[in-house]
């Protein structure tokens, strides 16, 4: 793999690193906030926890209730063409692939 390929894909690696050590630690603290006696920043992840889940809900809900707009249909249709795309461009790939194992 290329360097500059190899830097790209070390930076995605720490950034996904970074947010699953956050998770871990959110997660702890709520845990942490939900005793009998936490201390206070735990207290706060576990009431910031509940009302976030409050939210999920009413967003759920929400969102069900409605069509989507036009701009988010929109970009749910952009999404699928990418998604179009970019089986075409695997398949194109794939093909080249085969193609050149098969070369002597």
């Amino acid at each position: 793999m290329p360097e500059k390929d190899d830097a790209v894909v070390t930076l995605l690696a720490g950034w996904l690193l970074v947010h699953e050590l956050a998770d871990d630690w959110i997660r702890d603290a709520v845990a942490r906030g939900r005793t009998p006696e936490p201390d206070p920043l735990a207290s706060l992840a576990a009431e910031v926890d509940d009302k976030k889940a409050r939210m999920k809900e009413a967003l759920a809900t929400d969102m069900g209730a409605t069509e989507a707009p036009g701009a988010v249909a929109e970009l749910k249709e952009s999404l699928e063409a990418l998604g179009r795309r970019l089986e075409s461009i695997e398949a194109r790939l794939d093909g080249l692939s085969e193609r050149k194992q098969g070369s002597p």
